[in-house]
């Protein structure tokens, strides 16, 4: 729900500017200022959701985008009273989004499995947990939309000039959006680790002397402020379908949530390392 606040603009100012070229009211593939803003306003949610300390901002950066991208589309539609209407869009459009940002602190659980699915005591150090979350199918859309700014950035360089560098950075932010939809979730003695397959960096750790507690859960990401990476004071999660979840929670009562098809298997290697240990 959230970004239709965003991509509806977005489609609008595009529209409006294609119309213009195309009668000759402007120069053939020019967008317009307020079309710039409005692209701008869907690229950056797409960051904040890849970057940790961009995350914990999530919800506020979401709202104010959306005010942007409203404020943007008011104005290159030219209607009359178009400042009046563009703040009052503005604000509900925040208001908006911030309310679809409330977490219910509710997780529903999964049965713990059964002995003969638990994995055996190790006797060496070896003992871990590592599975590949992903959607191979979103995170291709994504770099072919890569791909696509990409070559329109280059294209537009050449044929009028600097202006469509803003498409090459579009194409690096967008590369963002896949973060989701490729992950390697590890649990070990270091502790939780979650890596993005598009990332250089891990995306979260959470040492394994900060882990009080472990559960499998099935959680919904419209209830936990959508997919991609989102934290506040109390929760972080990395969510890219509705679904299976590891559910950690740290010695100070904070909680981490991530996809994970075996969860379940990830708390029992919790347990046998703590058995390992003990």
């Amino acid at each position: 729900m959230a970004w239709l606040l965003v991509a509806v603009p977005v489609l609008v100012c595009i529209v409006a500017d294609t119309t213009a070229s195309v009668r000759g009211e402007v120069a053939p593939n020019a967008l317009s200022p307020w079309t710039g803003l409005a692209l701008c306003a869907a690229w950056v949610p797409l960051l904040a959701r890849a970057v940790l300390p961009l995350a914990r901002l999530a919800p506020w950066i979401e709202a104010a985008c959306a005010a942007l991208a409203v404020v943007a589309m008011v104005q290159r539609i030219e209607v009359a009273f178009g400042w009046l209407l563009a703040g009052l869009g503005a604000v509900l459009a925040g208001a908006l989004v911030l309310g679809l940002h409330r977490r219910p602190p509710r997780i529903a659980r999964i049965p713990a499995p059964d002995a003969a699915a638990r994995p055996a005591h190790p006797s060496t150090g070896d003992l871990a947990f590592s599975e590949t979350s992903s959607d191979p199918a979103r995170a291709a859309l994504v770099v072919v939309g890569c791909a696509v700014f990409a070559a329109i950035g280059l294209w537009q360089v050449v044929s009028i000039g600097a202006f469509g560098w803003w498409y090459v950075v579009a194409a690096v932010v967008w590369l963002t959006g896949s973060v989701p939809w490729m992950l390697r979730v590890t649990l070990d003695r270091a502790g939780l680790v979650v890596r993005s397959l598009v990332l250089p960096f891990a995306l979260l750790r959470v040492p394994f002397a900060s882990i009080a507690d472990a559960s499998a859960g099935i959680v919904h990401p419209r209830h936990w402020g959508g997919t991609g990476l989102v934290a506040d004071e109390r929760l972080t999660t990395i969510l890219r379908t509705e679904g299976a979840a590891l559910v950690v929670t740290r010695t100070d009562g904070t909680q981490v949530v991530v996809n994970v098809e075996r969860p379940d298997v990830a708390v029992a290697t919790l347990d046998a390392l703590r058995a390992a240990d003990s």
